[in-house]
């Protein structure tokens, strides 16, 4: 049986105006070949400016491309076989027999049950738009996206009502990486019902994951507090919660981000203090807590390394520390006030010092990230070193 989809080099679930683009397209092309003096060039060109009639009678009409798709699905790919034999279904309840022991199968995760279930239903009645989207979510689940992408629009194309069939559309976008038409779908699916979580959920699950999180929470925070499936949602809403706080941090690095700022860490404090109180998945739980380990440690104080706490700090509070001793024991000898002042200034000295090189972990990493001043030595010997001037070719 002849393949136009490989014909026109698309896939099965291109659009009517990719198809029709890419047939006049190659109707050019080989129109002109049918003048060529060589003779099998010539029959070649025939065949397929014949070829390229048939493929435009037969799929740009959507009745016609689906009975074909059909043939070719069954020419194609080998027969599939059940885990369980498949009873034929009574005389007279054909497609309702088989979409029963579709529905069955997909339940008991039968999946190669319920596409041949799926198969005979559509077989007894193609414009049956439950048969379809059976087959759809059947493929979804065995892998066959572009086979499952076609279905699920054939089943949403018969019934354009129905929100469950634009769901397993935008699921099978999903799966596909395609989520902008995903969302499209989800937000088909959640305005023909209203009610309906899984479409809403599904929508701002990829708004979580993508570049702008923080616009998902709100979505996220009514359905979480309206849910009857708290664990489901609140997982979406924690990791939600999660891409939003690492998005904090104004500096990031190659592989990551670093916490410089007091406002950034309450911040995040705050974002994973909401992410706890809604998830008990472990792996979730462990992920928070180890980046609240980070903003823990950016908040809390640590000593400064010598070259950012003033270069020579452990010889100034030892020093400090020192004059401070002297100046007691003179004090005790009794030589007047002056030592004790003296004593107590010194003491003042060494404990400020050590305050400041005592310092919050987001301030040494603020430190950490600022370029080096360079010594005027070597402003000096990077003035006088000449260009280099590149060489002509």
């Amino acid at each position: 049986m002849e393949d136009y989809f490989a014909l026109l080099e698309l896939s099965r679930d291109a659009t009517t105006e990719q198809i029709d683009a890419k047939i006049k397209q190659q109707v050019r092309t080989w129109q002109r070949r049918t003048t060529n003096p060589d003779l099998a060039r010539r029959q070649e060109a025939e065949r397929r400016v014949r070829l390229l009639a048939e493929a435009r009678e037969v799929l740009l009409d959507p009745d016609r491309r689906a009975e074909y798709l059909i043939r070719l699905d069954e020419s194609s790919r080998p027969a599939t076989t059940p885990a369980e034999p498949i009873a034929a279904p009574s005389s007279g309840q054909d497609v309702e027999s088989w979409l029963a022991q579709a529905r069955a199968y997909l339940a008991k995760s039968d999946h190669a049950g319920a596409l041949y279930a799926a198969r005979e239903a559509r077989r007894a009645d193609i414009k049956c738009a439950e048969a379809w989207a059976l087959m759809a979510r059947a493929n979804l689940a065995m892998g066959g996206l572009a086979d499952a992408l076609t279905e699920a629009r054939r089943a949403s194309d018969l019934e354009p009502g129905n929100p469950g069939y634009y769901f397993v559309q935008g699921r099978v976008h999903e799966q596909r990486g395609q989520l902008a038409e995903a969302n499209r779908a989800y937000e088909i699916a959640a305005r023909l019902n209203p009610g309906a979580e899984a479409p809403r959920l599904a929508a701002a699950n990829i708004a979580a994951l993508g570049d702008s999180p923080e616009e998902a929470l709100p979505a996220l925070e009514d359905l979480f507090e309206n849910s009857a499936d708290k664990p489901k949602v609140g997982q979406v809403l924690a990791n939600c919660l999660v891409q939003v706080a690492e998005k904090v941090p104004a500096q990031r690095t190659g592989d990551g981000y670093l916490i410089t700022s007091a406002e950034e860490v309450d911040a995040m404090e705050r974002l994973l203090f909401r992410a706890r109180q809604v998830t008990a998945d472990r792996e979730l739980v462990q992920r928070i807590e180890t980046i609240a380990g980070h903003v823990k440690w950016a908040k809390e104080r640590h000593v400064r390394k010598l070259d950012t706490a003033g270069g020579c700090a452990g010889v100034v509070a030892a020093g400090a520390a020192l004059v401070g001793v002297f100046a007691f024991f003179w004090f005790l000898g009794d030589f007047g006030p002056l030592p004790g002042l003296l004593a107590l200034f010194c003491l003042a000295a060494a404990g400020g010092y050590a305050w400041w090189v005592w310092t919050p972990g987001h301030a040494l990493n603020r430190a950490s990230t600022q370029p080096k001043a360079k010594s005027p030595q070597a402003k000096k010997s990077q003035a006088k070193t000449p260009p280099r001037k590149g060489k002509r070719r």
